[in-house]
């Protein structure tokens, strides 16, 4: 029991360290460059080892969960930047999604999003159950939706279906009822 623990405590701080670090080298400057997308990423793939090192045993999430989970997040960060791109432009701000601007950032999400999704469904060994393949559909539907309303530039509604796209990406895994 308390060779768990300490497993737990030293994986879990590990984790819980990298996903700061890359708070703060995103404040740091990465906000302005090119890799801007990085900190997403790496944080939101934190997210399945934060349950799977809170298990007993503790032990690393499956590589599946870990690329859904930061491709999700990685294209949460081209539909939340999409609001202030104009105004981050007067500011200086050089982040991946002002290079690429609002079209750019709408097609790599178009790519992100759905790569998520389907990392989620399919990751997993064996053929997922029907009622993950409509969750999944429900998961595509909402990329869908994410797109049309980013070139409506309501960036706003786009952001939040983002989140339910990605809720519905782990519904889709929660549907399977595999372990991670």
């Amino acid at each position: 029991h308390t060779r768990y623990w300490r497993d737990w405590s030293s994986d879990v701080c590990s984790s819980d360290l990298l996903a700061l670090l890359m708070a703060h080298l995103y404040n740091l400057g990465l906000k302005s460059s090119p890799l801007s997308v990085v900190p997403y990423a790496v944080a939101f793939a934190q997210l399945p080892a934060f349950i799977t090192l809170g298990l007993t045993p503790p032990h690393p999430p499956p590589l599946w969960a870990v690329a859904a989970a930061g491709l999700i997040g990685a294209a949460a960060h081209f539909t939340q930047t999409l609001p202030d791109l104009e105004l981050d432009a007067g500011t200086g701000m050089q982040g991946l999604p002002h290079r690429l601007g609002t079209r750019g950032s709408l097609v790599v999400v178009g790519v992100l999003l759905p790569a998520g999704a389907l990392a989620a469904a399919l990751g997993p060994i064996g053929r997922p159950p029907p009622v993950a393949l409509v969750t999944l559909g429900l998961s595509l539907a909402l990329v869908i939706a994410v797109l049309v309303e980013g070139a409506l530039r309501r960036y706003s509604a786009a952001f939040h279906l983002t989140i339910a796209a990605g809720g519905a990406a782990v519904a889709t895994f929660l549907v399977t009822g595999r372990q991670l």
